[in-house]
């Protein structure tokens, strides 16, 4: 198990990533997890962020010694700040009843953005959780209800549930600094 540390007294390191391996992985359920070989003797913590090589993968919930829990992004309780790749509207991203698990939901999308399908989700600055800029999927579709100011939003998603296997569990360094602000 190895992390990705740089260390540059000229760079204040935001994020520290962990290799990890999904030893067990829920896709069909509303309230889906994932349990991941290492916890906290790795340095693992509640909520830090699980990305892969396609893009976001879920949270950590429960930690034990040499294992985690973690809520997927197809669990019913997730909501992870995304945006338009190409303007930066923002809006929550959440797995919805009716979606599968190629798809999900992000509402609140201003109806002043540029949106078109095809277009590029990734996550926002907004989230303590995951880095900006993490590949979330592309538009699949879009509409808004009669007199709303906002879309909704059905996204692809990057990451294929069904084929996890070797993760990334990312520590924001700061966060307890911000959370204590925010």
């Amino acid at each position: 198990i190895a992390s990705l540390t740089k260390r540059d007294t000229l760079y204040k390191q935001k994020y520290i990533y962990t290799n990890a391996k999904v030893i067990n992985n829920g896709s069909n359920l509303r309230s889906n997890y994932i349990t991941l070989n290492i916890g906290a003797e790795q340095g693992i913590t509640h909520d830090m962020a699980i990305i892969n090589s396609e893009g976001i993968v879920g949270v950590i919930k429960d930690v034990s010694k040499n294992f985690s829990s973690a809520l997927s992004i197809l669990h019913k309780d997730v909501k992870v700040n995304c945006m338009l790749k190409k303007d930066g509207a923002y809006g929550p991203l959440s797995w919805e009843k009716d979606d599968d698990y190629t798809s999900a939901t992000i509402t609140d999308i201003p109806i002043h953005a540029h949106i078109k399908n095809g277009d590029t989700i990734v996550t926002s600055a907004l989230s303590s959780i995951f880095p900006e800029g993490i590949s979330v999927g592309t538009v699949k579709s879009f509409d808004r209800k009669s007199g709303d100011a906002f879309y909704t939003v059905k996204v692809n998603l990057s990451t294929n549930f069904k084929k996890l296997n070797h993760v990334y569990v990312i520590k924001n360094v700061f966060k307890a600094e911000q959370d204590s602000l925010e």
